[in-house]
């Protein structure tokens, strides 16, 4: 996967329309929602997706201290069952928040 699309550009396109915009600059359905890999229905991806970006946002605005424009997201379904999904923020140089969510409570779980 090539990561030329920053957090800060995925946050801005969010914000703007809902757009989800994949560290490739693929959009939406092109871009797999932002998932790099799931365990659940395709066809869910797209709610998903949005919970997970607004979830994303917040964490960002918690952490002034991460710069957006050195940082990409991606999302990851990690169970069949649907019930728990990672947030990954990461750099090009293998720094990463990895953050686990249930979305049914919509809490944070840092995982590193």
């Amino acid at each position: 996967m090539c990561f030329n699309i920053s957090f800060k550009q995925q946050l801005k396109a969010f914000k703007k329309d809902g757009t989800i915009l994949a560290p490739d600059g693929n959009i939406n359905e092109e871009g797999f929602w932002n998932f790099r890999d799931w365990q659940c229905n395709p066809t869910i991806l797209s709610s998903r997706a949005r919970e997970l970006m607004k979830l994303a946002g917040s964490f960002a605005e918690k952490h002034p201290e991460m710069n957006a424009d050195k940082y990409y997201v991606t999302f990851k379904n990690t169970v069949k069952d649907n019930s728990r999904f990672e947030i990954n923020i990461a750099d090009t140089e293998g720094k990463v928040y990895s953050i686990e969510t249930t979305l049914s409570t919509n809490e944070l779980q840092p995982m590193n």
